[in-house]
């Protein structure tokens, strides 16, 4: 399973980079004061197209992470419970299983998985909130039209 503990943090460091070199990118999209409506919608599919790609891509890596942190935590107390040198019972085997190395590492992937997962998602929250108040904009707009008279 070391392999694919490897292959889980190269993603994270992957998805983190994305993240980074597309936050900077985003921080100059996100505002719209000063903009045309057009151009602030123009960009708004592909800045949230990016950003979902993204959060999907995280909530991928997470779930595998967590999966593999339940899986190595299962095997942790099915070998401490077929410890034929000692007798424990199923609490002490839980207990055992949380300080194996396997676990505690799936655990640190996880934690990590989890961080960039919810970071990416707050930033997602603002491009989606940014797409609600330009339709919003826009009705208004449209509606204040619809009464002129040409």
């Amino acid at each position: 399973m070391n392999d694919d503990l490897e292959s889980i943090y190269e993603r994270l460091e992957e998805i983190q980079e994305s993240f980074d070199s597309l936050y900077e990118e985003a921080l100059d999209l996100i505002p719209f004061e000063n903009e045309r409506i057009a151009s602030a919608l123009k960009t708004q599919l592909p800045l949230q197209l990016q950003w979902e790609t993204l959060h999907k891509s995280s909530c991928r890596v997470h779930d595998i992470s967590e999966m593999n942190m339940e899986e190595a935590y299962s095997d942790a107390i099915t070998d401490e419970l077929r410890d034929s040198y000692k007798h424990v019972s199923i609490s002490e085997a839980k207990e055992f299983a949380k300080i194996n190395i396997e676990y505690k590492q799936w655990k640190k992937a996880l934690v990590k998985a989890r961080s960039l997962r919810d970071e990416i998602k707050g930033v997602l929250d603002v491009i989606t909130t940014r797409k609600y108040t330009l339709n919003n904009m826009s009705n208004v707009i449209i509606a204040g039209v619809e009464d002129h008279i040409l």
